[in-house]
């Protein structure tokens, strides 16, 4: 019995298993996803960038569409 308990004691620490197919294919799949990820991160910024600079031509393309309206129509 007491063999036992100094086994249980004495056990070795278990070796780091080396990563198996699946877990290879698993980690390149989130490295690629996560790639994928920061390239839409920085599109979506160039996006609403766009989106602003649009959104003020077409506020300034109504005020001279109502400018030439209150002014009696086109010329």
């Amino acid at each position: 019995m007491l063999r036992w308990i100094g086994r249980l004691f004495l056990r070795r620490k278990p070796r780091p298993q080396e990563a198996t197919p699946g877990l290879r294919e698993a980690e390149a799949a989130l490295e690629r996803a996560q790639a994928a990820q920061s390239v839409e991160d920085e599109r979506t910024v160039e996006v609403a960038a766009a989106m602003h600079r649009l959104r003020e031509l077409r506020e300034r393309n109504h005020f001279a569409e109502m400018f030439r309206a209150a002014m009696g129509g086109e010329r």
